[in-house]
This record gives structure tokens, sequence and C-alpha cells, in this order.
């Protein structure tokens, strides 16, 4: 059966598929196009389609298309999401699907395995500036990190590294690296209901060391971040939201080449310098993708996968859906939000059509919103969605327990 591969442009996914052209020929790539610009990547991915000699599909992802498919995308990811990337993995495999794939090729696990991420070298800059805290030097190497979130001026200015301060002298955190990051997302949990919210990050740290490895408080402080990472973002999210199950609802097999327990073990026991040394990242998989792909590609710094977000859904194309279940009557009905707290907010969405100030609140709107779908799902139309599968599927017979039943969704 032959097998396809996502291809981003970016060195991980262009490398996987160069190799697998090797032992394929006319290898089937996939890639997601955007019509806004801002997380469109069509250009490097052409250049890598051209250069492996594959057959490239693309599909391109509108707002309308998010609109359309987030709330499916949340039936199958069984979860709130504070962002919408699942929703263009869910058109992506589609489109696999409708190749007649049944497998397909990815990229994940080489920037948490080789540090990729910003995160990695955010916690490197951190650590040396808090051993100088005055330095006007020191924290201007942030404005070199996510140039995807900020403009430039906005990366070399006061409040950008104010936000990197926050925790900055606490070297011995086993979670230092994240601890920014957690407390900003923590804002999030004061829309939930009284009776669902948590104790705060403090409750999320006791969570995340309890997923960690054994002995991982020991490991260096790259170590212990890749560790968190693969903890508390890639099995979690990246693999479960924007990997299996949108992949699965399609009827798709998402492989993970990198994640090969021989591949994993091997990254897992080189150095540290060999990852990460100053600012340069994934110097392994560099050195390896230049035997296999041109410059260009092997050398590209990560862009980070995003999606478009809360414009698509409080601008002046707003589906119906959000007005119901962000209506302070939907959140009463569900009882999953707290109305007092959640309304202004989503007014002040309404009122910008979701251009909002920072990430944190476009991620509160999401994660608000996809909440309420949930909550749409599995307390209110479950009966009917039951009843569509029972007809879907012709009303199969069964037995349980050795008793014939018309239905084995309606009899579990």
């Amino acid at each position: 059966m032959p097998v396809g591969s996502y291809l981003s442009g970016g060195v991980d996914s262009s490398l996987i598929s160069a190799l697998a052209a090797k032992g394929q020929p006319e290898l089937d790539t996939f890639s997601v196009r955007f019509v806004d610009p801002r997380f469109d990547e069509t250009g490097p991915q052409r250049v890598a389609a051209r250069l492996i000699g594959s057959r490239h599909h693309e599909i391109v992802c509108a707002e309308d298309d998010l609109r359309r498919d987030l709330p499916e995308v949340i039936w199958h990811c069984e979860t709130p999401l504070m962002r919408t990337s699942p929703v263009p993995l869910h058109l992506l495999s589609g489109l696999v699907r409708d190749t007649g794939m049944k497998a397909v090729l990815t990229g994940e696990g080489a920037d948490e395995l080789l540090a990729g991420y910003d995160i990695f070298k955010e916690d490197r800059i951190r650590r040396w500036w808090a051993k100088r805290p005055d330095s006007k030097l020191r924290p201007a190497l942030l404005g070199r990190l996510h140039p995807d979130v900020a403009a430039a001026a906005l990366r070399g200015g006061a409040l950008w590294q104010a936000f990197f301060r926050t925790g900055m002298t606490e070297r011995e955190q086993p979670f230092y690296a994240h601890l920014p990051r957690w407390r900003n997302t923590a804002w999030s949990l004061r829309f939930l209901a009284p009776s669902l919210r948590l104790d705060g990050p403090e409750a999320l740290e006791a969570d995340a060391a309890q997923a960690m490895p054994k002995g991982w408080r020991d490991w260096s402080p790259l170590a212990r971040a890749q560790a968190t990472e693969i903890a508390t973002f890639m099995s979690p999210y990246l693999l479960s939201c924007q990997g299996d199950r949108v992949a699965m609802a399609n009827g798709v097999e998402a492989r993970y080449p990198f994640l090969d327990p021989s591949v994993v073990d091997f990254c897992l026991g080189l150095p540290d310098p060999l990852k990460l040394r100053g600012l340069a990242d994934k110097l392994t998989l560099r050195r390896l993708a230049a035997r296999h792909l041109p410059p260009e590609i092997a050398r590209r710094p990560k862009k980070p996968y995003r999606a478009p977000i809360a414009p698509a859904f409080f601008g002046p194309q707003a589906p119906d859906y959000v007005d119901d279940l962000l209506s302070e009557a939907g959140m009463r009905r569900l009882g999953l939000l707290d109305p007092a707290v959640t309304a202004p907010l989503v007014d002040k969405a309404r009122r910008q059509s979701g251009n909002m100030a920072g990430e944190r609140e476009e991620m509160a709107l999401i994660g608000a919103l996809t909440l309420q779908l949930l909550g749409h799902h599995f307390l209110e139309s479950w009966p009917d969605r039951l009843s569509a599968a029972d007809r879907r599927l012709g009303q199969p017979q069964v037995l349980i327990d050795g008793i014939p039943s018309s239905s084995s969704l309606t009899t579990r």
C-alpha cells in the first residue's frame, strides 16, 4: 500500500519526505496552504516538493473552512482547544483520504527531541540574563525569538521583556522554561464556572510533575525542558489533536518516523551541544539534512505551524453557533463557563472583529468556544448523533452476552 508524506516546507518534514522518496518512487506529498499570508508557507513547500520530485497535493484553508469544520474537529478531539490548528490538518487528512491513501508520514517529534522550539532558546537566554538581571544587552536576545507572534518592534520592547522576566531568578525551579507560558495560560481559568476552576498554576505544575520520567529533576536544564515539552504538549496535544484524532477522523493513519524507538533512544543520548549550541538549533538533524536537501531547506529557520484564531469566529462572518454558545443564555444552559466573566471578553471580541491585543485573549476565546462546543456535543446533541450513527451503520445485528441486539451503539 502506498504511503504519503506531509510536507510543511521545514527541515523535519522535508527530510522525512526526501528519505521516503528514495524508497518509494513517485512519492505523494501533501501540504496546507492558507489564504492569510501570515500563516502561509506555499513557497517553501513547493520548492521542497520540486527538489524531492514528489507528486504534490495542496489544500487551501480559508476562514470559512475554520468556521465550518471546528465543531466536527471538537467532536473527534473530545477536548477543548486553545488554538484552531487541528482544523487545517483535518482538512489535509481528508485530502489524503481522497487520493486513496490510508497512511501518511509526518515530522512530529524532531523539535522536541532535538531542541527545535524557541522555548528551549528562551530557557537559555533567561538563565544567562538571570546572572545579571540589570543587563540591557542580555534580554535583547529575546527579540530574536518568535517572529511569528509579534513584530520586531514589539519583540524588542519593555512588555516583551517583562513577560520573560516572570520567574527569571527561579533557576532551580524544575519547570523553569515553561513557567512564564503556563502562568500566562492559567489566566484563562477565570472564565470557567466556579465549580470547574482548578487551583491555578500550582495544580498545572503538580499534574505535569506526575507525567515526567523517573529521575528527570537531576537532568540538565535543556533535557528537563525537552521532557516537559514531550509530556505536556507533544503527547496530549500534538500527537492527539493535531495528529491521530483528526487523521483517523478521515480513516488515515499518521506515522511518526522521528518517534521510532531507536531514533528516540539515539536523540536522547546526544549531548546538549549537538542539539542546541547558543541559539543554533537541531544541529545534528541539520547536518544529516545537508546530505539530502539543499541549504535553503536544511538551514531554514523554524516557522511554527499556526492557523488563524479569533477573527475567523468573531468578525463579520461569525457563525450562528458562536452567537448561540457564547450568549449568556447559552453559557447558563451548559453551566461550563462563568457568564459574568466571559461575556465582557466576548463583547470586546465582537466590537473588535476578533482582533485582540494579544494571544492570551485570543486563546481564551477559542478555549471558551470549544469548551461550549464540547458540552453541546456530549451534553445536548448526543442522542441525535447516536441515532444518526445507527442509521449510517444500517442497524447491525450483534450479540451482547449471547442476546441479539438491534444496535451495538445503542446497547452500549
